[in-house]
């Protein structure tokens, strides 16, 4: 059994910020994007009690020695005030969950003893709690090798890879024909899989979503509520939101919820891939309403991949902080999705890779930041501009999304600076736009300078990027102030367009690339008078080798977690002209420099 020290907050944040402490084994994700989280000696602490569902001991007790091995037993045990007690999962262990809400629990500690639910003792990998269940198949044609299997609608993996789903389309046979091993369809009540010749569904390989949930942590319904540490748990597999944190009903009772933490966590597997609105969340995080949020929201080096919605969204908070996170193939927005009643959020130092092509039927945004303008009494649009204010985003590395950048629909005092945005048509089959504003919200509501937005050109030349999208400028129409961001495209001139979304928002924006044109038109603004874009676009300046931009050679897929070479998305040339160079911000694509207007660089990296 691991015996390690918590540290205090102020130390662990210079250790975060400095990148100083070395990721455990089994979060490699951590070392190879540098996050620098140290869920030991930061975060965990030595169990007081013990959970081990693979435990043969004879009796649970929830010690070391008799561990508690059941979902039903520790449902029943971490309940209520649970003020200083630290659960323990054991490292290497697999929960199989059940039940519509999987894990459900309802807890809460104090600011000076928080609960702690963290992993112990040494194996290389996670603590898993997981809603994959091996189920029975039948054979359902010998010939083409389909199986049946009678269930509610849910996805089915294999080897934790999510199989592809296509809609059913007027047989079984007909929708699974020969191009569709390792596929499966839904309909009349089953799920059919169609396997390779010789192959059965029946191998212990194959799992489908037994739970809506797989973990579902509820903040007690007490006045002071939260107070709560999660790190270093493996969650898998639910078919709404994997990992989900919400207030325990009816939360009448809630006055405050302060000091929630998920640290170093692993997210997947989460939805379903159909047309029905559900969460599809890897990690989902609320509040109780608009007037009491969770303030001392912390997320920080959770990895989260095979999400058909967003890798992280949250809902009633105040004064977030989410940084040094990742992302790989989520089908929503990569980094997070401010979706109702959020305030005062930092995001920063995150990377979301691959967004918008995780589902075949369920296609999602596809995009890397979104700041939406809802309102949580209700969920509906927040039509005052009141709700959502103060959200910031600065040093996010986005890269291949496949519908956009970054959003933001309304509210107020919201800023998107100095994150770098590479789009790869050729991986995502859309060449994607920078940025989209929408709603009703006042000129100015949101800040957005000194960004990196690179469309690799790719081999696709028909995949011209919208560089803007925006409503047609005038008075509470959502139009952005901004400057000194950097559109680069190569693609041919009067292809790469300043647009509008659903109209024309000055003349010829959506039939011409120039950037002369877009400038005049966003003069009375304050909107990127100074931005740059390049050559193919007309009063361009740019060009491949003044921006130097390296493009990278090895991006992340399922189990890689890194990108090649090292100093990929990296502007290598040692200025760009009109603008100060390109240097100055910090290893990687994460350094605390503050920002400063007049004197701050572009994109998220360290130039030449």
């Amino acid at each position: 059994m691991s015996n390690r020290n918590p540290i205090d907050q102020s130390t662990l944040a210079m250790k975060i910020l400095n990148s100083e402490a070395p990721a455990p084994n089994g979060l490699d994700w951590l070392s190879d994007t540098l996050n620098g989280v140290d869920i030991y000696s930061c975060f965990a602490k030595t169990p007081t009690i013990f959970f081990d569902p693979q435990s043969t001991a004879t009796k649970s007790q929830g010690t070391y020695k008799y561990p508690y091995k059941t979902q039903a037993e520790l449902q029943v045990v971490i309940a209520g005030h649970m003020a200083g007690q630290v659960l323990g999962f054991k490292r290497g262990s697999v929960l199989r969950v059940t039940g519509a809400f999987g894990l459900s629990i309802s807890v809460y500690g104090t600011a000076a003893k928080p609960f702690v639910i963290c992993p112990y003792d040494d194996a290389n990998a996670l603590p898993i709690i997981t809603a994959g269940a091996n189920v029975t198949w039948v054979l359902f044609d010998a010939g083409n090798n389909i199986w049946s299997y009678t269930a509610a609608e849910v996805d089915v993996w294999r080897s934790n890879a999510r199989q592809k789903k296509k809609a059913f389309s007027t047989s079984v046979i007909e929708t699974l024909d020969s191009s569709s091993n390792n596929r499966t369809t839904y309909t009349g009540g089953k799920i059919y899989l169609r396997l390779p010749a010789g192959e059965t569904p029946n191998d212990g390989t194959i799992e489908v979503s037994a739970s809506s949930y797989t973990f579902d942590l509820n903040y007690s319904n007490v006045p002071a509520t939260g107070n709560i540490i999660v790190c270093g748990l493996d969650v898998q597999k639910g078919s709404n939101n994997t990992f989900s944190i919400t207030p325990e009903s009816p939360g009448n009772l809630i006055n405050t919820i302060d000091n929630i933490q998920v640290i170093g966590c692993r997210a997947s597997g989460s939805g379903i891939d159909n047309n029905a609105i559900l969460g599809r969340d890897a990690m989902c995080i609320y509040g109780l309403n608009n007037d009491k949020r969770i303030a001392n929201l912390y997320v920080a080096g959770c990895y989260c991949t095979d999400s058909l919605n967003h890798a992280l969204e949250l809902g009633g908070t105040s004064g977030a902080i989410v940084e040094k996170n990742m992302s790989y193939d989520c089908g929503g927005n990569s980094i997070i999705e401010l979706w109702t009643s959020c305030d005062n959020a930092i995001i920063r130092y995150n990377w979301g890779d691959y967004s918008g092509t995780t589902g075949n039927i369920a296609i999602q945004a596809g995009g890397g930041i979104f700041f939406a303008n809802r309102e949580l009494n209700g969920d509906t649009d927040d039509t005052t501009n009141t709700k959502n204010f103060n959200n910031t985003a600065y040093f996010n590395l986005i890269t291949r999304p496949r519908i956009k950048g970054f959003m933001a629909n309304g509210g107020i005092g919201h800023k998107f600076y100095q994150n770098t945005v590479y789009f790869d048509s050729d991986s995502t089959g859309s060449s994607g736009t920078a940025w989209l504003t929408t709603g009703t919200a006042a000129t100015g509501f949101c800040n957005i300078s000194n960004n990196l937005f690179y469309w690799n050109p790719g081999i696709k030349a028909n995949w011209y990027p919208n560089m803007v999208l925006m409503q047609a400028p005038g008075a509470n129409a959502s139009i952005p102030s901004g400057d000194y961001n950097v559109y680069f495209t190569w693609w041919g001139t009067a292809k790469s367009l300043w647009n509008a979304k659903g109209g024309t928002p000055f003349a010829g924006s959506n039939t011409t690339s120039s950037l002369i044109i877009y400038k005049t038109a966003m003069a009375a603004y304050s909107l990127d008078q100074n931005s740059l874009a390049s050559i193919k676009n007309a009063g361009g300046t740019l060009t491949l080798s003044s921006i130097g931009l390296v493009v990278p050679t090895i991006l992340p897929a399922a189990g890689v977690y890194h990108y090649a070479p090292d100093n990929a998305f990296v502007p290598m040339a040692s200025a760009v002209p009109g603008i100060r160079t390109l240097t100055g911000i910090g290893k990687k694509y994460f350094d605390d420099k503050p920002y400063a207007a007049t004197s701050a660089t572009i994109g998220a990296f360290l130039g030449a």
